[in-house]
């Protein structure tokens, strides 16, 4: 596979170091296995496994720590023969299945040497081969330890023959510039269906460890059951063992502080103490353990991320149920990308000009049922193509696919044109690049063509129809109340397959639309075409909440109004709005994180009423001593460069324990200015603490910048009777709520308790005071516990281009709606 791992060196936060930690505790643990073991290791990998393995370490590069050979597991491993004296198996800590294929190959190998010793002893010893070597076996589990697969080695009498390690290599793996993923298939039964909370601990374990090395976060925000659960898991990780040794290092020095005197005993005196005593002198006088290495390097690693949003799948079932109208989400639709891979006909992805003349030239087909050969495609950030192309919406490719050839063509007719040898020299010199350029959009180009053609069968036609009519609501188009039950009874005549009725029935469901009536009638077809073996899958879908009758009060609708979910005339190919992805649908998740850029906005009552189904909401910081601090008031955000400056030149200060909507600028002697609120001035009512522009922007218009009164130049705004010119031109710069709107761009500049701030409110400053540098953007981590979808991952890549937040998404691994719904298939 070529360009397999992506560089992870032009996100918004540097994932390389990351990967490059990963690829050192894999190292650990193999080093730690030949250590013990010595001899020439086979590795036995997991399927599920490889593919992230090969995301953190190239497969060069396993040989290079003494690997010899690489197996998968599959159903003839139980009776592999390796000459390896060491076999290494590495497989999830939930699988297993694949216990009791260890079991036997174990079993094998020691039948096998067995055979070995008692044919040796029958040969003449003249004749006698080498001495056979007893293998060892050694069982990695990622991203941790199992109890049941533990129990099952045991039960199959391997246990103690096969060492078993730890590994959590795995446990966060980073996919591309800004996407990382724990590969975990299956959570989203685990946890909402099964009750297990192992990927819970795991997912806190994960971002606890990724905070190791890029700081901590101190803004968390959240919303859903388990990412309430994550938050506090993650924190007791973190903060409470801090708060712990605080505590006890508290207690050791004021314990060697009660007990100095003992510390100035002459050697004559320590030497008629009895033993017990002694002992007790020698636990009063050792030094206080000092800060660990660790922790000093941890409080003083720089913070790469401003603010974590744990984001509970449950919360937005709905959205991994749409289809994908974004490139790479039809790909996964279509062909699914497994860690980054997908496998496509080798006519897509290979070029072969001797077999297009024989194809030309009247070469035989190949046979109707011969079975397609499939060749595998790395789609990342490393394509030239792919990395422009992954996040458009469908119906925007082909012109640029078109302009991008055309383009292409014309770079290489320069050659033609290449007169000089410096000419020369520089077309060499783009050769390469252009070549890449070159052999990516033929891949795209054939790619786009298969989409194309499936995309253009009147079932995917009827089937998006059915889904916009559905999020619209039946009465936004003629006879849309039987458009969707027409499409759900052709499905299940047609037997169009397992996933596709059930989804558009889940979207009903959702929605409101299912009727009890209605949703009997559908249950009885569903399992009549594909079985009763799928009851089991209905009473899943059931117990979830997926699949249920309406009863009371439709929410869908009043959330679709409150949230802004429909985008009437999206413009697909200039997105002005994340709708784009859905071709007019803005996923709940993706206004919700949106949404959380404004300051305690998750927390609004109003929210909770209009769709209690959301789930719980929390939002809090964490100060210095580890604390957490749910009250805003409570809370003192870093103060901009900017402010600093104006409060070194005794200008302003800022008072903190003021209501968040005033408690910006408070310039000193006006114990006047607002009754019962003295040294505080806030004309423009801007939320706590603008960006440095805004700040600037007021300090001149409150004529700081040319010595005049403070107080006058508030009088005069407060009374009216200022300058026109200036009241003109704040009239853009009100706020509505805490948001600041005039110029702003997008949903709001910023996350956490920074607020948003206009983007160009610095225009028009005055020259007298500094224009201080804008503050770098925030980066916000945004995790997924349930499963992430690649359109919700278009649709974040969007806010980071038209925002100044910056975002990078993790989750427990990617999803759409038919590997989501498999998970959920059967008992």
């Amino acid at each position: 596979i070529n360009n397999n791992m992506a560089t992870l060196t032009e996100g918004a936060v540097p994932l390389s170091d990351w990967r490059l930690h990963c690829k050192e505790r894999f190292t650990k643990v193999l080093a730690e296995i030949k250590e013990q073991m010595p001899g020439r290791i086979a590795l036995v990998l997991d399927p599920k496994i490889s593919g992230l393995l090969s995301l953190v370490v190239e497969f060069s590069a396993i040989k290079a720590m003494g690997v010899e050979k690489i197996y998968m597991f599959s159903s003839g491993v139980a009776t592999l023969d390796t000459d390896c004296e060491v076999v290494v198996y590495l497989t999830h800590a939930h699988s297993s299945s694949l216990m009791k294929t260890i079991a036997a190959h174990v079993h094998y190998c020691s039948q096998r040497m067995r055979d070995a010793i008692a044919e040796r002893h029958g040969t003449p010893e003249a004749h006698r081969g080498p001495e056979p070597v007893d293998k060892q076996f050694a069982l990695i589990y990622v991203p941790g330890r199992f109890v049941t697969c533990d129990r099952i080695l045991e039960e199959e009498g391997v246990w103690g023959i096969v060492r078993t390690f730890e590994c959590d290599a795995l446990l966060l793996v980073p996919f591309d510039n800004d996407v990382l993923s724990m590969g975990m298939e299956g959570v989203y039964r685990q946890v909402y269906l099964d009750d297990d909370s192992t990927p819970l601990y795991y997912a806190a374990r994960a971002l606890y460890e990724f905070q190791k090395l890029y700081g901590d976060i101190k803004v968390v925000k959240g919303r859903g059951r388990h990412a309430e659960d994550v938050a506090e898991l993650l924190y007791n990780m973190r903060y409470r063992k801090q708060k712990r040794k605080a505590r006890e290092r508290a207690m050791v020095e004021a314990s060697a502080s009660a007990v100095s005197d003992k510390r100035a005993k002459s050697s004559a005196e320590i030497s008629k103490l009895s033993i017990p005593e002694y002992i007790e002198h020698m636990k009063a006088t050792q030094p206080i353990e000092p800060r660990s290495a660790k922790e000093a390097a941890a409080e003083a690693t720089p913070k790469k991320f401003s603010t974590l949003i744990l984001f509970d799948r449950s919360v937005d079932p709905l959205t991994p149920m749409c289809t994908p109208l974004t490139y790479e989400g039809l790909v996964d639709e279509l062909f699914h990308i497994q860690n980054t891979i997908v496998e496509l006909d080798e006519n897509i992805v290979t070029f072969d000009r001797k077999k297009d003349k024989e194809e030309a030239g009247g070469a035989p087909a190949p046979a109707p049922d011969a079975k397609p050969v499939l060749k595998k495609q790395a789609l990342n950030s490393t394509d030239p193509v792919f990395a422009v192309v992954r996040d458009m919406n469908f119906s925007a490719l082909g012109a640029y696919l078109h302009d991008t050839a055309q383009n292409v063509r014309d770079q290489r007719e320069e050659r033609h044109k290449a007169t000089t040898v410096t000419q020369l020299r520089d077309f060499v010199a783009k050769l390469g690049s252009l070549q890449k350029v070159h052999q990516a959009l033929q891949i795209h180009i054939n790619l786009a063509e298969k989409i194309l053609t499936l995309t253009r069968e009147s079932g995917f036609r009827s089937r998006l129809d059915t889904e916009q009519t559905i999020l619209a609501g039946p009465d936004t188009k003629e006879g849309g109340a039987d458009r969707y039950s027409e499409f759900i009874d052709k499905s299940l005549m047609n037997d169009a397959g397992l996933f596709m009725s059930l989804r558009i029935m889940i979207m009903m469901s959702l929605t409101g639309l299912m009727t009890p009536r209605n949703f009997d009638v559908y249950r009885k077809e569903f399992l009549t075409t594909h079985g009763y073996d799928h009851i089991g899958t209905l009473l899943n879908l059931e117990r979830l909440g997926l699949l249920q009758p309406q009863e009371g009060r439709v929410t869908f609708a009043t959330l679709r109004k409150a949230l802004r979910l429909l985008v009437v005339d999206v413009d697909e190919k200039n997105p002005q709005d994340v709708a784009y992805v859905y071709s007019g649908y803005a996923p709940i998740s993706i206004r919700l994180i949106e949404s959380a850029t404004l300051p305690g906005y998750w927390r609004t009552r109003e929210m909770m009423d209009l769709y209690p189904a959301l789930g719980p909401s929390f939002e809090y910081y964490i100060n210095k001593a580890g604390d957490r601090i749910e009250e805003r008031e409570e809370y003192v955000p870093p103060i901009p460069p900017s402010i600093k400056k104006l409060m070194a030149m005794n200008t302003i200060v800022v008072n903190p324990k003021l209501d968040k909507v005033a408690k910006i600028i408070n310039p000193l002697n006006l114990p006047d200015v607002i009754p019962g609120m003295p040294n505080v001035i806030n004309p423009l009512n801007l939320p706590q603490f603008a960006n440095p522009q805004a700040i600037s922007k007021i300090t001149a218009k409150l004529g700081m910048e040319t010595g005049q009164s403070s107080a006058t130049t508030f009088a005069a705004f407060r009374d009216g009777s200022g300058d026109k010119s200036d009241k003109a031109s704040t009239k853009g710069d009100k706020v509505s709520g805490d948001k600041l709107s005039g110029d702003s761009k997008g949903t709001g500049g910023g996350t956490g308790p920074a607020g948003a701030g206009s983007e160009k409110a610095g225009e028009g400053e005055a020259g007298g005071v500094d224009k201080a540098a804008d503050t770098p953007p925030s980066v916000t981590l945004v995790f997924f516990i349930g499963g992430v979808t690649y359109t919700e991952i278009a649709a974040l890549r969007w806010l980071s281009k038209n925002t100044k937040t910056k975002y990078v998404v993790a989750a427990t691994s990617i999803i759409n709606g038919d590997t989501l719904l498999d998970s959920l298939t059967g008992l």
